[in-house]
């Protein structure tokens, strides 16, 4: 069973400290940093209560600014070029490929 959780660690010093654990409420796939802005994606599935989900996160808060919902697997793959406008994701593989481009409103 995965722990759901996104844990940052201090690891400049020889104690690689756990700084914070986030318990995001299902398996966590994904992350990928925005290169642009302190926000952060994560990808998620296996969950009965929040499955198959993609989360943008607020860097250093860790507040929730968007949910996207809807797929029908675990969202397995994340492209790593993450920018507040397009998210680009990749189901879980099948008998064929689904890839999804997802708009995000900033606004």
């Amino acid at each position: 069973m995965a722990d759901r959780c996104i844990r940052f660690w201090n690891t400049i010093t020889n104690t690689n400290t756990a700084l914070r654990c986030v318990d995001t409420g299902s398996q966590v796939c994904n992350l990928v940093w925005s290169k642009n802005v302190n926000e952060l994606v994560s990808t998620h599935g296996y969950s009965r209560y929040s499955p198959n989900q993609i989360i943008v996160w607020r860097y250093p808060t860790m507040s929730k600014l968007a949910t996207l919902t809807g797929h029908t697997q675990r969202v397995l793959y994340l492209a790593g070029a993450y920018t507040p406008r397009l998210l680009p994701a990749q189901l879980e593989p099948c008998l064929t490929h689904k890839h999804t481009l997802h708009p995000l409103n900033t606004n």
